[in-house]
């Protein structure tokens, strides 16, 4: 029997499992039985102001049970991670073949479904920043999920990492992931750090109105999302005097659109694999208990990423 989950106002963190029919296959459609699930900021959000009854969830990770009947992609029994827009909260998934990666036998599956969103964001926003060679880039929020990888693909473009982290006892370890510096307390203390070539921020909040100022001439501000709140105040000063600046939005899957999710994965899998990019697992837990994690993350309880088992 298929299982999904779907939004519920009366529920914990308004998420609740219910039972769905197993979707059926289109030609170029894999049947993918899920075996683990990521939970993100966004899918957490969602859920609290969503009608009742939506189908939620982005990452997963698990095995094909049925090859796509066009021939294309992955064969039966092979290990894969992936994402969908929406709905991959669910035992079974139909899934187009070729948006499917493999995910290497040296790779656990918790791994994998921590990867997709967050490192497909995290490749994405330093994109935007072209070649990162000899440039100083600061990432907020460097422990959080899309964060801990940023710097780390920061570092492997070669440049110069500042990490900003709220819990200073974190340092040695976003150290150990490649950043150079690394900047706690308040706000209007980092100015001393810059200025910065490019800013990877997913903090928002109070934070956000000192980061243009930060920036260097012809400098990147880089926006993926709000973790510490929402709207936030812009000082539009440094754009007129600095000369050159610019702000960029990622909108995850308007990316999608533009670039192979499947090409990306598969790099990200063998930085991986290579020991090059660490994934941090901070929680795991069964999806039944979806909906307490999804209120732990919403509350900034825990760093990292959330991985939940489909039993």
């Amino acid at each position: 029997m298929n299982h999904a989950v779907h939004t519920a106002p009366q529920a914990t963190g308004h998420l609740i499992l219910k039972s769905i029919e197993t979707p059926e296959l289109q030609p170029h459609e894999a049947q993918v039985q899920v075996e683990h699930i990521s939970i993100n900021r966004g899918e957490a959000f969602v859920a609290q102001f969503a009608p009742e009854g939506l189908q939620l969830g982005w990452d997963f990770s698990g095995k094909v049970v049925e090859a796509a009947a066009d021939g294309s992609g992955p064969k039966a029994g092979t290990r894969v991670m992936g994402l969908l827009p929406m709905g991959a909260w669910a035992r079974f998934l139909a899934v187009p073949a070729l948006q499917l990666c493999e995910v290497p036998e040296s790779i656990s599956l918790q791994q994998a479904a921590a990867l997709p969103v967050a490192g497909l964001t995290a490749h994405f926003s330093l994109q935007k920043a072209g070649n990162l060679q000899q440039k100083k880039v600061l990432v907020t929020g460097a422990t959080g999920g899309v964060g801990h990888l940023a710097v780390q693909l920061a570092h492997l473009g070669g440049a110069e990492v500042t990490a900003q982290i709220r819990n200073p006892e974190q340092a040695l370890w976003v150290e150990q992931l490649g950043a150079t510096h690394v900047l706690t307390g308040d706000p209007a203390s980092w100015a001393e750090s810059g200025p910065f070539d490019v800013i990877v921020d997913g903090v928002g909040g109070e934070g956000f109105a000192v980061l243009p100022a930060l920036l260097a001439r012809d400098g990147m501000l880089i926006c993926y999302g709000a973790s510490a709140g929402n709207p936030v105040q812009l000082n539009l000063m440094p754009f007129t005097m600095t000369g050159g600046l610019s702000l960029q939005g990622i909108a995850l899957f308007q990316e999608l659109q533009r670039e192979d999710p499947a090409t990306v994965l598969a790099f990200l899998i063998q930085q991986v694999a290579a020991e090059k990019l660490k994934v941090r697992i901070e929680k795991e837990a069964s999806w039944t208990e979806m909906g307490s994690v999804a209120e732990d993350l919403l509350a900034r309880k825990f760093s990292g990423k959330a991985i939940l088992k489909v039993e």
